[in-house]
Order: structure tokens, then sequence, then C-alpha cells
């Protein structure tokens, strides 16, 4: 949350199936409605968040569960930064995560309104990509294109 980053990758099967992904929230301060405010528009999707600059919330239907769930984003936190240094993180496919989403609708009893939604964005799956290649010459052409687009 201190670094900006959300926990939205598909890598790990399990965080999909337990808590879809963990999107980062906008920052307010604390115990002012600006905070409360911020957090609205993913509580009724979401199981957990990331409050910039802040940590993390997560809520269930007891404090178990919320307690499982805050142990699960912590374990997830650590896989996605040891991938990050890494170099290599894996995300399964589309499919993949849709299989799963599907599965945890059954685990989780979640239907009709109930249903967490699936964010096209959330989790993030191979078919996006963070990172795009050029070549030098490509790269300067680009730089190039929008330093004219300018003038």
């Amino acid at each position: 949350a201190a670094a900006g980053i959300p926990l939205n990758k598909a890598l790990i099967s399990e965080v999909v199936l337990a808590l879809g992904c963990i999107p980062l929230t906008e920052y307010g301060t604390p115990g002012t409605p600006e905070l409360t405010e911020r957090l609205k528009p993913f509580v009724r999707s979401f199981d957990a968040l990331l409050m910039s600059n802040h940590g993390v919330v997560t809520y269930g239907a007891n404090i178990e569960d919320a307690f499982n769930r805050l142990d699960t984003v912590e374990h997830f936190a650590k896989i996605s930064i040891y991938t990050r240094i890494l170099g290599r993180e894996r995300l399964l496919s589309s499919e993949d995560v849709d299989k799963l989403l599907v599965q945890r609708q059954k685990y989780y009893g979640l239907e009709g309104s109930d249903a967490k939604s699936k964010d096209p964005m959330c989790p993030l799956t191979d078919a996006v990509s963070e990172t795009i290649s050029l070549t030098r010459s490509e790269l300067i052409d680009l730089i190039e294109q929008v330093v004219s687009n300018l003038k």
C-alpha cells in the first residue's frame, strides 16, 4: 500500500479463489469521512483492499474470516514481492482465472447480487502485460513523433 502497488495479479490460484484480487484505493485522511468515501466503491466487489499509504483492510462474516483474509493478503504480498525481485512473474491465463472465479462463487455461495463482480482488469492475467519492448530506433522514432506533435 505504501509503494502504491495493488495486489491485482493472478499469480496464485488460491488467492484468486479466496479473494479474487486486492485493489489499491486512493488515499484518505484517517478519522475523516474522506477515508470512508475512498473505500465505498470497493467494498461490495472485493474482500480485501489496500488503502494507499495506510495498509490493508479485510472483512468477512466473522472475525475469523477477516483474519484469514488478512493472512492471505500478507502471504500474497510476500510472494508478489519475491516474484518481482526475481524478475519473473508467471501469471495465470484468462481462461484459468475465469474457471477459478466460477469455483469461487460455488465455494463461497456467491450468487446473484451477492456475487463479487469480476473487474476486467482484476486480477490481471497473462493476457495483460505491464511491459513493452522497443528497439532503440523505435523508441527514438516514438519520442520524435511525440515531440513533433507538441510543436
